[in-house]
């Protein structure tokens, strides 16, 4: 029979056997924890970029119209298969959903169906990936299961866009005739618009000549609608010039009440402007 003393450099060995043991569990688990999240990272970053595009594409195509919910919702089927590593999963539509209000609560965010009986309010898109099948969203954990995880690690990011200005001209004329007319007859028919011949160039600021109500034109109000309080300060050629080069409104959506807007001689009004509603 052999015997160690304490401290000889046999026992000292199996000690160190039995600490690598117990230190080797712990490497593994921390080698599949940067390994797992390294996979769960990566899976984020790939739906969080499919929702962006997604809410993107949809956000566009909102017009006012219920044509333009139903383009949205096509787009996202569309961009949903062109993604690499997603186009073998059916995309579900209640992932995208249509609000007036970017922050609007859960309640706010109403399906295309919904969306299409009020279009002319939806101006923001919004994807949920937690709605989206589990396979393409979980990510099972492998060499964590070490440290005793097992359970799948879901990932859901959302994307939420929507169209911060009009692409309107800041810009208005008075009709200068009803909104459907014929000039001519027979085979030289024409159909004039609103008193606008097609194919005829107009000076627009040449329109009014005889100082009638017809053919005057004026400036809108580009920073705020007309359920803001008027300032009069934003219709004057410094701060509308802008716009009126890129054609933009600095709001979303020009609501029921209508807009501000001015006519560009400040002898008529003055430094005040005339509440209007979009149809004049």
């Amino acid at each position: 029979m052999t015997t160690h003393a304490p401290g000889s450099p046999a026992r000292q060995g199996g000690a160190v056997m039995i600490l690598y043991a117990l230190a080797l569990v712990m490497i593994l688990g921390f080698a599949g924890l940067v390994l797992d999240l390294g996979m769960a990272y990566a899976r984020m970053a790939q739906l969080q970029i499919v929702a962006d595009q997604i809410a993107l594409s949809a956000a566009t195509r909102l017009d006012g119209t219920a044509a333009g919910v139903t383009a949205a919702a096509n787009s996202a089927v569309d961009r949903w298969k062109s993604r690499w590593g997603v186009n073998n999963t059916a995309w579900v539509p209640d992932a995208l959903r249509f609000s007036d209000d970017a922050n609007a609560g859960e309640a706010g965010w109403l399906s295309a169906t919904a969306a299409a009986t009020a279009p002319a309010t939806m101006v923001y898109a919004r994807v949920d990936t937690g709605l989206l099948a589990a396979r393409v969203r979980q990510v099972q954990p492998t060499l964590m299961s070490v440290l005793g995880v097992t359970a799948p690690m879901d990932i859901r990011p959302r994307s939420i866009a929507g169209r911060r200005r009009l692409r309107v001209l800041p810009f208005g004329i008075c009709a200068m005739g009803p909104e459907t007319a014929t000039r001519g007859s027979g085979s030289t028919a024409e159909l004039v618009s609103y008193g606008f011949r097609s194919g005829i160039a107009y000076n627009l600021l040449m329109l009014n000549t005889t100082g009638a109500a017809m053919g005057e034109y004026f400036y809108v109000n580009p920073l705020v609608n007309g359920d803001a309080p008027n300032d009069p300060n934003a219709l004057t050629d410094e701060t509308v010039a802008p716009f009126m080069c890129s054609g933009t409104l600095a709001y979303p959506r020009i609501p029921g009440a209508g807009y501000t807007y001015a006519g560009p001689t400040r002898s008529t009004c003055g430094t005040s402007s005339t509440r209007g509603s979009r149809n004049t």
